[in-house]
Parts: structure tokens; sequence; C-alpha cells
């Protein structure tokens, strides 16, 4: 069996390999992760001339409240059964990590939380707040609503630049992956509705409506959050739905508006630090221009306040993305940390997801 980055043209016969693994659209969902130019991030095993491995990655960067952060979003990972169980796809995650960190990735997102993302270091991580909204009959309606025209996508990208906290997209990629990603399955479709206020688009949602549940997701939002906010009960009217359900990052403005208190919960995901001279280092700067007497270093040292502390790689990434104090630490100590972190990161299942 061989085990190597993919070759050109190959990129057909894993998405292949997805589809007879996942579901019947994983090439129209995921045209980026599968496309010849993503191939370099494209690994398989292949056994007497079949595939029977992949795993996939695409290349982003996110746009945090610490700063900008250089990413890997794992997804499509698969082998066919008669192959699992043998460290196949434990070996392409390793070979992937070390292209990763010639690419100087900061750190990686795994759209699965199984045992095998465990093993290769990452932790279900994250502080995403979550919104489960039953909007009283009483709201007084002063935001329109229209479904998405194609001729809207170019208002909606300007909407999602001014995002504070977004994966950093260009025109074609938004484009690319606004097909993509609201591409319908059988059990659930992605309608795209746009949100006007006093005759101007303020705000967009993308929803998650599944044919069997009362509750209508939302996948992505991005605008006037005050506006979002007075659209819910029509959009819930529309699709006959009982409740909302959606997530933030933790400073969102629209906390501000909901009148709702929020679940805390992971990004129902795992994360792995990858680069972790260029992640502290980032992380460093903030601190310091921030005035915040915190440093850390790759080798999981954590200095505050003239102390120093050694972490577990659990314990760093639970304190950065999750906000958890490793360690019995004074008061004084905690609410530094608190301050800085979990540093907030956008929900990894909006279009970006892998």
């Amino acid at each position: 069996m061989e085990l190597r980055q993919a070759k050109k043209g190959e990129e057909t016969k894993v998405s292949d390999l997805a589809v007879r693994i996942f579901k019947p659209n994983m090439k129209e969902q995921f045209i980026r992760l599968f496309h010849e130019q993503n191939i370099k991030h494209i690994f398989v095993a292949e056994d007497n001339l079949h595939l029977v491995s992949a795993l996939n990655y695409y290349v982003s960067t996110i746009k945090s409240n610490r700063g900008l952060f250089k990413i890997a979003s794992i997804g499509a990972v698969c082998t066919l059964e008669a192959y699992r169980g043998q460290g196949i796809t434990s070996s392409l995650l390793t070979m992937a990590e070390e292209v990763m960190i010639e690419e100087n990735i900061d750190f990686c997102i795994i759209s699965g939380r199984r045992g095998l993302y465990q093993r290769f270091g990452a932790r279900d991580v994250g502080s995403i707040d979550r919104y489960t909204y039953n909007p009283s009959s009483k709201v007084q309606k002063t935001c329109g609503l229209r479904p998405f025209q194609e001729v809207d996508e170019d208002l909606m990208y300007q909407i999602y630049e001014k995002e504070p906290i977004q994966y950093l997209r260009s025109k074609d990629e938004f484009h690319d992956l606004l097909i993509a990603q609201t591409y319908p399955d059988t059990y659930q479709t992605y309608p795209i509705y746009l949100i006007e206020y006093e005759g101007k688009i303020e705000a967009y949602v993308i929803l998650i409506d599944h044919h069997d549940k009362k509750e209508l997701g939302i996948k992505e939002y991005a605008g006037n959050r005050k506006c979002i906010i007075n659209a819910l009960p029509e959009l819930m009217r529309i699709h006959q739905k009982t409740s909302i359900d959606f997530m933030t990052f933790n400073e969102d403005e629209i906390k501000q508006h909901i009148g709702v208190s929020p679940e805390r919960m992971s990004q129902q995901a795992t994360i792995k630090i990858i680069n972790h001279t260029s992640f502290f280092n980032k992380l460093n700067t903030w601190a310091k221009e921030n005035n915040k007497a915190i440093k850390l270093n790759e080798n999981n040292r954590l200095s505050l306040l003239n102390k120093s502390y050694t972490l577990t790689d659990e314990m760093m990434l639970k304190l950065i993305f999750s906000g958890d104090i490793p360690l019995e630490m004074s008061q004084k100590e905690a609410d530094l940390l608190k301050q800085v972190f979990p540093i907030d990161l956008p929900w990894s299942h909006n279009l970006n997801y892998q």
C-alpha cells in the first residue's frame, strides 16, 4: 500500500470516494476542497491502483479578536470499510501535518470529534454561544425580508466583509462557498434571505431547514444584528417552525438584542495547534500591545505576573480556545487569563465548513 499526496487529476477519484462513504452531494457541497487547485492538500492511500482512503484540508485565514490566524480546515476524511482499523488515516494525518508545518499553519480545525483525532492531539474545544430563540408574538416587525436572488451576491459580500470575526474570503471564494454550502441535502435545505430596513439591505441570513425538525437553524448571518433578531419571528412563520437555533462568537453584538441567555459550547469540532511558534508569537504580540502581562512559548510555558507554569498540550488548547483555567491559580492570575482567553473565532460550521 502506498500513502502519498494526491496527484493532479486524482481529485475526482477522491470526491468519488467521499460520495461513496458519506453522501451523494459531497462533490457539490465541497467544490473548493476537492478542486484541482487544492491538490497539494489532498492525501491518499492507494492499494492495487485503487484509492482506499483520503484526507483533505482547505487553507483559510481567520480574523479573530486576537489577530489574524492561518488555519487548515480538515474534512471529508474517509476510508473504505475493509481498510479501517489499520492506522491508515492516522498516517495520512501525520503526512498532512508535515505539509501544514511547511505552510506555517497556526492551527487546524477538524470536522469530527472521534478518537482518531484525539490520538492525533486535537481536542474538542472552542467557545461558542448557542441561542435557542422562541420570540414573542408581540415583537413589532420593523424589518422586511426577501429571498435571495443572484444579483444580491455582491451586496451580501459587502455585508460579510464588515464582520468583526470572520473567515477572510475573496469574492470568488465567497461565490463558490455560497453555492456549495447551500446545495440542498435530501433531509434539509439552506434558504437565503436578505433583511431590509427603510428600503436598504442591512443583513442576510442563511438558514438550515431540516424537514423533520421543529427548530429552524441558522448556518450563517452577517450585518445589522438588531434587524436580524427582528426578522426571526417572520422566518419562523414562513418555515412553520417553533424556535430558531443559532451559534455566535462570545462577544457578538447580537446578545444585546436577543433577550435570552445562551448555552456555552465548543466548536463541535476538534482543534490542534500546528505551528506553536507562529501562533504563540501572534498571541504574545496582542498581549504586549494591550498591556496584558501574559506570555506563551512553544514549550507550553505560560508566564503571567512574574510566575511561570508548564501546561500539557490539552491544557493549552482548553485555555486558548475554551477559556478553561488550567491549574490552581490566584484570583488575580485567573482574572488576567480571562481578559485574554478564550479567543473569539467564527462558528466553524458556517459557509467555510469542510
